[in-house]
C-alpha cells in the first residue's frame, strides 16, 4: 500500500508493506509507513521489490548448497559403515574436502545476480517456508547422487583392500589400492561439491541455461578451490598428510564420468520441477501465488521487464529507500 496523505495512514498501517512519500507524505503517513521513499520514485518500490527477492533467493540457494554437500559427506560415511568397509575419507580429508568444496562457492553463493524471470513470480506467501517443495527435492536428489556416486567409485576401486591391524587392533598400514581408493573417491566427491556451486544458481533452470560464466565470484571461486584439490593430490607432502595419492589419467576419467552422471541427474530433477511448476500453475490458477516458483500468468502481474530500462531505473532509484 502506497499514500502521502492523512486519510492513507490506516491503509498504510494495516498493509503487509507500507509506503510513504518522503518529500510529499505527511508525518503521520511517514510513522505509519514501513518504508519511506525519499525520491518519491515508485520505480524504486520496484528495484526494492526485486532486491529483496534477490536476496532471499540467494539465502535459500546457500542453504541447498551446504546441505546438499554435507549431507553426501554424511551419507558416504554412513553407507560404507553400514557395509563394514574402511572409510574412504580420512578426518582430515574431510576437513580439507570441506575447506576447499564447500567454503569458496559458498560465499560467491552470496553476490548472485537475480534469475532473469525474478520479477516474473507472483508475491510468495509470507507464512511458506524458506525451503518449499523445490528447495526440499533439489537438496535430497542432489545430496543422495552424490553419495550414491562416490560410494559406488569407492567400492568398485577397493575391492578387498582392507588396512593391516596389530594384535591391538590399530591400523599399521593402508594398501596402495585402499589409497587410491580413497584418492579417488575424494576426487570425485569433492568435483560434484564444486559442480554444485554452479548447479545451486538456480532451482529449475538448466546448467546449460544459466552457463558457468553469469557470476565471476563463482568462477573464482571454484577455480580456488580445484587449485587446492590438485595441490592436496599432486603435491608429496601434502598427499602424504592426507594419505592420498597422485592419480593417472584413467583415475580422471573416471572420475569425470561420475560428474557426467551427477549433472545428468541433476538436469532430469530441474525437468521434473519445472513440469511440477506448470503443474500447480494449471491446477490452481490464480491460486497459484501461494507457490513462490510459479510463473506470474497466475496471477496477471509483471512488475518489471528484465531489458535496458530496468538497469537505467535501478541506478536512478539506487540509494533512495530510507
Amino acid at each position: 500500500m502506497t499514500g502521502d496523505g492523512v486519510n492513507d495512514a490506516p491503509a498504510i498501517k494495516a498493509a503487509d508493506v507500507g509506503v510513504a512519500m518522503g518529500i510529499g507524505g505527511t508525518e503521520i503517513t511517514k510513522q505509519a509507513a514501513d518504508i519511506v521513499l525519499a525520491n518519491d520514485n515508485f520505480t524504486t518500490i520496484v528495484v526494492a521489490v526485486e532486491e529483496g527477492r534477490r536476496v532471499f533467493d540467494n539465502i535459500q540457494k546457500f542453504i541447498i548448497y551446504l546441505l546438499s554437500c554435507n549431507s553426501s559427506e554424511i551419507g558416504l560415511m554412513l553407507l560404507t559403515s553400514a557395509c563394514n568397509l574402511d572409510l574412504p575419507l580420512t578426518t582430515m580429508v574431510i576437513l580439507f574436502a570441506n575447506i576447499i568444496a564447500d567454503v569458496p562457492p559458498a560465499m560467491a553463493m552470496g553476490v548472485e545476480l537475480p534469475e532473469v524471470d525474478i520479477m516474473e513470480r507472483p508475491p510468495r506467501d509470507p507464512s511458506a517456508a524458506v525451503l518449499d517443495f523445490n528447495a526440499v527435492i533439489s537438496i535430497l536428489t542432489q545430496g543422495l547422487s552424490m553419495t550414491l556416486i562416490s560410494f559406488t567409485t569407492y567400492i568398485l576401486e577397493v575391492g578387498d583392500a582392507r588396512a593391516a591391524v596389530d594384535d591391538h587392533g590399530h591400523e599399521t598400514s593402508v594398501p596402495e589400492q585402499l589409497t587410491m581408493a580413497r584418492t579417488e573417491t575424494f576426487l570425485v566427491l569433492t568435483l560434484m561439491q564444486l559442480f554444485q556451486g554452479f548447479i545451486s544458481r538456480s532451482t529449475t533452470h538448466s546448467l546449460f541455461k544459466i552457463g558457468l560464466i553469469g557470476n565471476r565470484a563463482m568462477v573464482y571461486a571454484v577455480l580456488i578451490s580445484l587449485t587446492c584439490l590438485l595441490i592436496g593430490v599432486y603435491v608429496p607432502p601434502v598427499a602424504k598428510w592426507l594419505e592420498l595419492e597422485g592419480p593417472d589419467g584413467f583415475v580422471w576419467l573416471k572420475v569425470l564420468a561420475g560428474l557426467a552422471v551427477h549433472i545428468t541427474i541433476t538436469e532430469c530433477m530441474k525437468l521434473f520441477l519445472r513440469w511440477h511448476d506448470r503443474r500447480q500453475l494449471d491446477k490452481h490458477g490464480v491460486g497459484a501465488h501461494l507457490h513462490p516458483q510459479l510463473g506470474a500468468s497466475a496471477t496477471g502481474m509483471n512488475l518489471l521487464a528484465q531489458d535496458e530500462e530496468t538497469a537505467a531505473r535501478r541506478d536512478d532509484a539506487a540509494g533512495t529507500i530510507v
